[in-house]
C-alpha cells in the first residue's frame, strides 16, 4: 500500500487520467507509484499466494475451497495475503501451502536417494528463488501452473517426481 494510504482509501480512490485521486489525502497517485507499489506487495508475498496453496482448485477459473466462486484479486494476484478469512467468506478456510518443508530422509522413488530430492517452485522467480536455484536447493518449474505438475525434482537421477515421496 502506498505510504499514508490505507485500504479504505484504495477503495475510495477515483480513477483520472494518468492515475488516481485519493479524496481522504485529497492527494493524487500516480499509476507507476501505484503499480511498482503492487509488485514490491507481490515480490514480499512471493510463495505464499493462491498458486502455492492447497485449497486452489482452478488457477485460470480462479477457485478455491476458500472461493469456489471466485478468489478476490488481492489474494490472486498476491497483493494481500490470505491469512484470516474475509470479504464476506463463508468458511474459515485460509491459506495453507501445497509442500510444507520436506520431511526428514525423503527417498526418489526412482534411484532411491535420500540427499538429491528437492521441490520444484512454479510462478515468476524472485531475485531469492533464483538464488536458490542456482545453489541447487530448489527446482524452477516455470511460470504456467497446472493441476498435475511434478512437486519434486531428484538431482541425482534428474527426474520429475509425480508421486508422493515416502520417508524411509
Amino acid at each position: 500500500m502506498i505510504k499514508g494510504h490505507t485500504k479504505i482509501c484504495r477503495k475510495n480512490w477515483e480513477t483520472i487520467s494518468g492515475g488516481y485521486y485519493c479524496p481522504v489525502h485529497d492527494k493524487f497517485i500516480d499509476q507507476e507509484e501505484d503499480f511498482v507499489d503492487d509488485m514490491k506487495q507481490i515480490f514480499k508475498n512471493e510463495g505464499l499466494t493462491c498458486i502455492y496453496c492447497k485449497h486452489l482448485k482452478d488457477i485460470y477459473g480462479s477457485s478455491c475451497a476458500a472461493f469456489p466462486s471466485g478468489i478476490p484479486s488481492p489474494f490472486l494476484t498476491g497483493i494481500e495475503r490470505h491469512t484470516k478469512p474475509k470479504y464476506r467468506q463463508e468458511n474459515s478456510i485460509v491459506f495453507s501451502p501445497k509442500i510444507s518443508k520436506r520431511p526428514p530422509k525423503t527417498k526418489c522413488p526412482k534411484c532411491g536417494s535420500k540427499k538429491d530430492v528437492i521441490p520444484i517452485n512454479y510462478g515468476l522467480p524472485m531475485p531469492e528463488l533464483m538464488k536458490k536455484a542456482e545453489r541447487g536447493e530448489i527446482r524452477l518449474g516455470g511460470c504456467v501452473v497446472s493441476e498435475n505438475d511434478p512437486q519434486w525434482y531428484c538431482k541425482k537421477c534428474q527426474k520429475d517426481i509425480h508421486e508422493v515421496l515416502i520417508a524411509g
